[in-house]
């Protein structure tokens, strides 16, 4: 029964920390990320399944949340160029993105559970109990068949004007969840950094960047600076 309350759960906003969904009339921008990077407490699972509030997450309770940690001021940094704002600070006090009650934001994960990192070898008995899964491949496979569907359903509905999948070495996961066969994906480079895009067949703009953390990703103010420079050029180009 558990993972009843799980597929329930993981097909819903699991995941997002939310915001603004927006609206065909009024567009959000969506910041997409993997996954959720502090991880569960594994004997609260239950209860958090079956406890599922299937409402839209609202966001942050306050903005100094997008300065808690280096995810968060990244992707603020990465925001605040493309919006043109030079100081990230005055952005996060006059736009307070991913905020309850805040307008043009939106964050999400693709996958539901949260964990330390991205090794399959956090994967144990108790998460093989609770969700019904003996794998994360498993677990990846029912998310990418179900999850992904939700997702672009949603895209669908709430018409985002942009989308930011932040995580390269996922690509694929980020093109099966917003975009559709045959996508054309394109390839660009900003700040000594590529990234991808397409436009899906709802009209949305999809970029796929590098992860905001780790000495790999975006690691510095120039590269997120000159890559929210470089897709605010392209949301203009292809609005």
């Amino acid at each position: 029964m558990t993972e009843e309350y799980f597929k329930k759960w993981a097909l819903g906003f699991s995941g997002c920390d939310g915001g603004d969904i927006g609206s065909p009339q009024s567009p959000s921008i969506w910041l997409c990320g993997i996954e959720w990077g502090m991880g569960f407490n594994e004997d609260e699972l239950e209860n958090i399944f079956k406890n599922n509030d299937e409402s839209i997450p609202k966001g942050h309770e306050n903005n100094e949340e997008n300065l808690a940690c280096q995810f968060n001021q990244k992707a603020l940094k990465l925001l605040a160029s493309l919006n043109g704002y030079a100081d990230i600070l005055k952005f996060n006090k006059e736009v307070k993105p991913f905020v309850i009650n805040s307008k043009g934001y939106f964050k999400l994960n693709l996958y539901p559970l949260a964990f330390k990192n991205t090794d399959f070898a956090l994967w144990n008995k108790q998460l093989s109990i609770a969700t019904g899964f003996k794998t994360k491949n498993e677990y990846i496979q029912w998310i990418q068949e179900n999850r992904f569907k939700e997702m672009r359903k949603r895209v669908k509905i709430y018409k985002p004007k942009l989308i930011i999948c932040v995580g390269i070495s996922y690509k694929d996961d980020f093109i099966k969840a917003f975009g559709d066969d045959n996508v054309d994906i394109k390839q660009s480079e900003a700040g000594g950094k590529k990234f991808y895009y397409f436009k899906n067949k709802d009209g949305v703009l999809v970029v796929i960047t590098y992860f905001l953390g780790n000495r790999f990703g975006l690691s510095s103010d120039l590269m997120l600076k000159e890559t929210g420079k470089e897709i605010a050029r392209l949301l203009k180009f292809t609005l």
